[in-house]
């Protein structure tokens, strides 16, 4: 009997420690939850080495989080889940990708889109369906009165005028510009904003045309261009693929002047397409310094990850997902993107130190009605042998 009631009481220990044992491995697995951000990145068309800099960017964020153990909200982990579709840099794309994320998936929190028209085609869904969206485009209209949607690199409304007065004082001798853009929103506002930018410094706009997204033959439009004898191409507003084809014929006609892109990185393509030769002392605009050494940590870890060059916007994506994350974590709520918003709006950027860029801050209310802009330290580069060689800093906008 005794040894009976032994072997009971050693059964009922042992069904005792598997209870608890199994409640606690449950207890583990449900205290930590997948938190869906969404993620609208241009995988196909003009846009794609902008839109690997979107989901990059997302990813590098996420899995800083993740390594962490998730974020932690009011107790729990969330482990970040990233939900992506491609806007194929369109605005019926940007559509369909956040009526699936939102509809869908249930997402509150969108990172992108980048393009002027997937966002605002994506922005009519986002408002009203309160989603907080770190989104890109140029537009003056893309953030615009808007509630849950922030802007997280700095646009040639903020920078041109900065940039051009750069430019007047270190070419003093170049006067003339031309400035091709595509036919849609992105190119009637850079261009808009470049105009205002150069012409307040002292230059000449000699030609200003539009074409097609699409186009793949620039030789009429370069011909009329040529025309008019300018020391300056300008190819703001122009995706890295446009810029790369318009660069190498243009220099196939004889163009011998300054090719200079003020705003949108595209250093890899514009060498890729038009030849290191063709792009040879072309200045570009880029959002931080690579030599810096928390970006050159950032590029070694990029170029390990992907096995590429990593695009210049990706930190500015990489930094306001990391923002968002921080909100999420200090509003305690994973719900309440009104309340995130808040908190996202007050951070105080001079003790935040969790970005790549340096200080960010928000303005934008004189323009937009709300100050819901990044605004950042930008950089100005050269293309010497291919690779961007930082020559100058121009402070916040």
């Amino acid at each position: 009997m005794e040894k009976n009631g032994r072997k009971r009481k050693g059964y009922h220990l042992f069904i005792i420690i598997c209870s608890v044992f199994v409640f606690g491995f449950f207890v583990r697995v449900v205290s930590s939850e997948d938190l869906k951000i969404g993620v609208i990145a241009t995988a196909t068309g003009p846009g794609t080495q902008w839109g690997r800099a979107v989901l990059h960017g997302a990813e590098m964020a996420a899995e800083d989080v993740n390594k962490k153990g998730g974020l932690k909200v009011k107790g729990k982990s969330y482990t970040i889940k990233l939900i992506s579709y491609d806007d194929e840099y369109t605005g019926k794309g940007g559509m369909s990708a956040a009526s699936r994320l939102i509809l869908e998936d249930k997402v509150k929190f969108i990172v992108g889109p980048i393009g002027t028209a997937p966002w605002m085609a994506a922005r009519e869904i986002t408002e009203k369906n309160k989603i907080i969206a770190l989104a890109g485009s140029y537009s003056r209209r893309a953030i615009k009165d808007a509630k849950f949607a922030f802007r997280v690199f700095v646009t040639p409304e903020e920078f041109a005028p900065v940039f051009c007065k750069w430019l007047r004082e270190n070419y003093p001798t170049l006067k003339r510009v031309a400035i091709p853009a595509p036919n849609d929103e992105t190119g009637w506002e850079t261009q808009s904003s470049d105009i205002v930018g150069y012409e307040k410094n002292g230059f000449e706009i000699v030609f200003k045309e539009f074409y097609e997204r699409g186009t793949k033959d620039f030789f009429p439009l370069l011909t009329k261009m040529m025309a008019q004898n300018p020391d300056i191409l300008e190819l703001d507003g122009n995706s890295p693929g446009d810029c790369g084809l318009i660069v190498k014929q243009a220099r196939q006609m004889g163009f011998k002047g300054l090719v200079v892109k003020t705003g949108g990185p595209v250093t890899e393509e514009l060498v890729r397409i038009a030849g290191k030769e063709n792009v040879e002392g072309s200045i570009v605009y880029i959002p931080f310094d690579p030599k810096e050494p928390k970006i050159d940590a950032f590029l070694k870890r990029y170029e390990a990850k992907y096995n590429a060059r990593m695009n210049s916007f990706l930190p500015s994506f990489y930094d306001m997902t990391k923002l968002l994350f921080h909100a999420i974590e200090e509003a305690g709520t994973v719900d309440d993107t009104e309340k995130i918003v808040k908190v996202m709006e007050s951070v105080d950027f001079r003790k935040w130190r969790e970005g790549l860029t340096g200080p960010i801050g928000w303005t934008g209310k004189e323009s937009y009605g709300v100050n819901h802009q990044a605004i950042q330290t930008i950089a100005v580069a050269k293309i010497v042998d291919g690779q961007e060689v930082v020559i100058a800093t121009l402070g916040k906008m």
